[in-house]
């Protein structure tokens, strides 16, 4: 499909987690190589994408197995080659701040 950031951040949010959202601003874009210790044979570049929570209500899905919210400190067992501690603290930082600078490897 030829989606923009934006819209991709709305489809995946709703395939995923069954979440309406509203994109706000790009956090960062990383190369997921340069995060994650591990031999993955592919570049990825994750767009890390802060939006607003509309609604929504988890629907089954083959990508995740439930949809919740957690508080930075009290995170469940992470799936370190999509998602580590220090990208979702970043996450948790950057939505305090008014203004961003988003950060790019």
């Amino acid at each position: 499909m030829d989606l923009s950031v934006s819209e991709n951040a709305k489809k995946e949010s709703m395939e995923e987690a069954g979440a309406v959202v509203s994109p706000k601003r790009i956090i960062a874009v990383l190369d997921r190589n340069k995060h994650v210790d591990d031999d993955y044979p592919y570049s990825i570049y994750k767009i890390f994408v802060e939006c607003d929570y509309i609604e929504g209500e988890y629907i089954n899905n083959i990508e995740t197995c439930e949809a919740e919210f957690f508080d930075s400190d009290n995170l469940p067992q992470l799936s370190l080659g999509r998602n580590t501690k220090e990208q979702i603290e970043m996450c948790f930082k950057a939505r305090e701040k008014e203004l961003l600078e988003p950060i790019f490897d």
